[in-house]
């Protein structure tokens, strides 16, 4: 019976971490990324920039939490930048309810040589989040001081 009981809560906050307000934290986060200056293209369906956004548009009726984007620091790499973060964890996979984060040229796509990599389009700056439950505030302050730090 506790088993039961706890996978009927576990499915409740799956299903709460797939909703529009996720959507909206995501999209927030992205605006933020998008803006900043250390930040270079934002992959998230739910900016208008993003070159699938009027397919994404005609086919979601929210964008999700996943995104992916380019560092554009020359002074920090993508892995230090995952080990400044505070609130968001480095993970070898995305998916959980909380915020995870993860340089695929060092997890996914590892095995791939630079060259694959780099017509794959995975650059060893490219990072990718799936925004959690957390606080969109909470979220771009981690963000921000790791990037600035």
């Amino acid at each position: 019976m506790v088993g039961e009981n706890a996978q009927v809560r576990l499915s409740a906050l799956l299903a709460l971490a797939d909703s529009p307000a996720d959507a909206a934290v995501a999209r927030a986060v992205a605006q933020f990324l998008a803006a900043h200056p250390l930040v270079g293209p934002v992959n998230y369906p739910g900016l208008p920039e993003f070159s699938g956004h009027a397919l994404a548009r005609s086919q979601m009726s929210h964008f999700g939490a996943m995104m992916s984007f380019e560092l554009n620091c020359a002074s920090m790499t993508a892995s230090q930048f995952l080990r400044r973060l505070r609130l968001i964890t480095p993970a070898l996979s995305l998916g959980g309810i909380e915020s995870l984060i993860c340089c695929p040229a060092e997890t996914s796509h590892e095995r791939m040589s630079p060259q694959e990599r780099q017509r794959a389009g995975i650059t060893d700056s490219l990072v990718r989040l799936s925004v959690g439950i957390e606080d969109e505030r909470d979220l771009i302050d981690d963000l921000s001081q790791a990037l600035e730090s």
